[in-house]
Formats: structure tokens, sequence, C-alpha cells
């Protein structure tokens, strides 16, 4: 019986061995897949390449994005385009951290692993754009002559079954900067980076055609942009468990992200927050704004934030609550800032929590 035992394990430790060995040539097949997909014309995205969900069917998804940079199906402009089911996001001429940042816009369950499954193509393609000047830089009394150029990108939505191109917008950043002096150069020519505040802010507002079946955690990314209809009702309440999410554009126009996110409690205690999509009943949502001019702070120009904040009954996608609420107060902490762009003040947080509070609860 002692030896019998003794097989077993053995045994065991055999197989164990070979899966782990498995696993490990899977792994490097798929990094490999990633390194070949990579180039200086096709960037590939970590948050997907780095996926778990390897095989053929993610590999011929990853061959396909050269095709994607340069494919052309007809141009159907839809007013009321929608964000369709998987996403896939492919890039020409963006280093990685900013096609990582278009990845990263949506949640991982809208992410495609296999050409099946994809319906949505996020594309944006850069390339260089004017001549904006010669600069001369110093360093260790050795002068370097530099030629600058702009940037002119495109950004578009594609409905890959379709297929059909359904939005598309041109952005440029062709300004010349004397801030570039500041940097290290690595060869005699300088590009402008690419409006990467504005394209984000472009493609982030296309709402969801759906709520995936298949999510599997509260995201933020995917609870801000699902679909809803309007029915405001006299009794509203926040009902059940409720989550909060918030799409915030603040501080400089020039250079500033979307934030999305779902920290924020607004004084709601913590067992008032649904943990999984099967137990949300109510879905705050907050989405806040430029809004129109309200005055200079020294050389600063400064706007409002203006906010929507929405209760919507997550059971029916409903709205049933809704309100603007603005904050129009000088940031006078900027009165030091150096001229140049705009700034967008805090969004109005206590306005925002008093006016949630304003609702019962059950």
């Amino acid at each position: 019986m002692g030896l019998f035992k003794s097989d077993s394990l053995a045994a065991i430790a055999a197989v164990l061995f070979l899966i782990i060995v498995g696993i490990a040539c899977r792994k490097t097949a798929q990094s490999d897949v990633n390194l070949n997909a990579d180039s200086d014309s096709v960037n590939s995205n970590s948050a997907q390449s780095n996926s778990s969900a390897g095989g053929d069917a993610y590999k011929k998804l990853l061959d396909k994005k050269a095709e994607l940079v340069k494919f052309s199906p007809p141009v159907k402009l839809d007013p009321k385009a929608t964000i369709k089911g998987k996403v896939f996001v492919v890039t020409d001429k963006l280093e990685h951290k900013d096609a990582d940042l278009l990845d990263n816009s949506f949640s991982r369950d809208r992410w495609a692993f296999s050409l099946e499954e994809l319906e949505t193509v996020v594309r944006v393609v850069c390339a260089r754009g004017k001549f904006i000047g010669n600069y001369e830089t110093t360093d260790r009394n050795l002068t370097r002559k530099i030629k600058a150029y702009g940037v002119e990108c495109q950004a578009a939505l594609i409905d890959y079954r379709a297929p059909a191109i359904v939005a598309q917008k041109s952005f440029s950043n062709n300004v010349r900067d004397e801030a570039i002096l500041d940097r290290n150069f690595a060869s005699d020519e300088y590009q402008n980076p690419p409006p990467m505040g504005e394209i984000e802010k472009f493609i982030d507002g296309f709402p969801l055609d759906r709520v995936l079946p298949t999510m599997t955690m509260l995201d933020e990314k995917e609870l801000v942009k699902i679909p809803v209809t309007v029915s405001l009702k006299p009794d509203a309440a926040i009902r059940g468990k409720m989550q909060i999410v918030e799409k915030l554009e603040t501080g400089l126009i020039s250079s500033s992200y979307i934030s999305i996110n779902g920290y924020n409690d607004y004084g709601f205690p913590s067992d008032k927050r649904a943990a999984k999509p099967e137990e949300l009943e109510t879905l705050i949502r907050i989405v806040c704004v430029q809004g129109n001019f309200i005055g200079k702070i020294g050389k600063e120009t400064q706007y409002a934030s203006k906010c929507e904040v929405s209760i919507i009954d997550y059971k029916t996608l409903t709205v049933i609550a809704q309100k603007t609420i603005e904050n129009k107060i000088l940031d006078e902490s900027r009165k030091d800032s150096p001229a140049g762009g705009g700034w967008i003040v805090a969004p109005p947080k206590k306005e925002i929590e008093d006016y949630l509070k304003s609702f019962p609860t059950s």
C-alpha cells in the first residue's frame, strides 16, 4: 500500500510538472505574438496584449491590427453612433502610454479577444504635421539645431460588422511651443505630442448600445456610458443597493483628460453600496464638463464645472431624477499660474452631496 501511494504521488507530480511547462510555453508564445504585432506603425495595447485570453482566436485578432489601421470601409456618419458590443483599439504612430489610455477608456468586459466577437473598432492614426520652426539648444557648449513639426491625427469609430465608419474627427497640434527646449532630444527632429485629451473626449463621448450580459463586475467605465431613458418621478428615491460613478473634466483645457471613477461615496454608508451587478438597484451618475466662462485669475481664463447628476433605476435603466449643478467660483489657488490655456474649476461636490441626500432611501 505504501508503494502504491508513492507511485501515485510521483504520477501526480509528473502531471503537475507538464501542466506548468505547458502554461509557461503558452505565455512565451503569447509574448512572441505581442512583440510581433507591435511596430512603429501599429501600437500594441498593453492592457489587451497582456491579457490571459490567449489562443489562436486572440492571435488572429492581433494579426489583424495592421490591416485595421488601413481599413477603408464606406463612410456612413451616424449622429447617433454608439459603441456596439466588444471593442478593439488600434493606433498608428502613438506612444504606448497614449494607446493604453484609449484602451483603458473601456471596461475589461468591453474588450474583444477574437474576430468573431468584435463589433466596434476604435482607431486613432497620427502623422507628422506642419513644419513649425527651427530651434537651437545648447548642451555642454555644443549647439544643436532641431527641426520641429506638428502632428495630425484622425480618430474613427468603425462598425466592424456593417462595415462602415460611423464617426470620425480630425485633430491637430501644430502650435510652436518654446517649452520643448527644456526636453532631451534623441534626434535632430521633434514632433509635437498628439492632443490626447481632445481625442479621448471624442471617443469617450459615444454611449454604449446596450448593457453587456457578460458584465462580471461593477466597472465605472461601463456604468457611466450605459444607455438610459428619462422618465422623471416626483417620488424618486434611492432604493436598495446603489453605486456612484463619475465622469469628470477638470484642470487645464489644453491637456486635461477625462477622469472616470467610482470611489466617491458622497456620504453614503459602505453597506449601501452594491458589490456586484445583480444586486445593483440604483445607479447615481455624475457627469461634469466645461461650463461657461466665469472670469480670470491673473492671466488665466477660468470656466465653470457643469455637472449633470442623474438618479437611475438600474433595473429599468430609467433616469427618475436629474439636476444640473455648477461650480462658478473662481479657483484663487491659480493666481500665480502662468498664462496659457483655460482652467476648469473643480466640481461642486458639496452641492452634489446635498442634492443626493435630499432623496429618501430604502
